[in-house]
């Protein structure tokens, strides 16, 4: 947030995205910047989701899971969006990340990836969508959900 502070991005950013309506896709760290702000700085995010941004934390049951979480995962649909159109059942994504986004409402979850308990995999609101996972790193599975993106036009559903 700093550095986009900095170069004078935030108020371009929010006029786009929230005035404009324009869709963004926020990837991995773009998606923890659209929450309110994240247990890893002191900074706000950007608050377009009414998320925060917390470190993995598991309960002893969980097991031995490592972070970050790294490698391949599975993801769930939690509900109709541009990102489970056309998503086959064994669909699965690259994540690398320490940290992850808890939405307030669950309405904004749309796909959940399994570790340690349902982990916010992607959200969407309005015209916002972000992934935690890489869809760029994801083989087909990724390039398809990037086509989805650049087809959507900025509703819900």
């Amino acid at each position: 947030m700093q550095n986009l502070a900095d170069r004078g991005l935030i108020d371009v950013l929010n006029e786009v995205v929230l005035g404009r309506k324009v869709p963004v896709l926020g990837i991995c760290l773009g998606l923890q910047l659209m929450s309110r702000g994240s247990e890893e700085g002191v900074l706000p995010g950007f608050g377009w989701l009414p998320a925060d941004t917390v470190r993995f934390q598991f309960p002893a049951e969980a097991g031995d899971l490592r972070v970050p979480h790294m490698g391949w995962n599975t993801v769930k649909t939690d509900r109709n969006t541009f990102f489970s159109h056309q998503m086959p059942p064994e669909a699965r994504f690259y994540f690398v990340h320490s940290y992850h986004v808890r939405c307030d409402n669950p309405a904004d979850v749309a796909l959940t990836a399994p570790y340690g308990g349902d982990v916010v995999a992607a959200a969407v609101r309005d015209n916002i969508a972000g992934t935690q996972f890489h869809p760029e790193k994801s083989h087909k599975f990724g390039l398809a959900l990037l086509r989805a993106f650049t087809e959507w036009n900025g509703s819900d559903a």
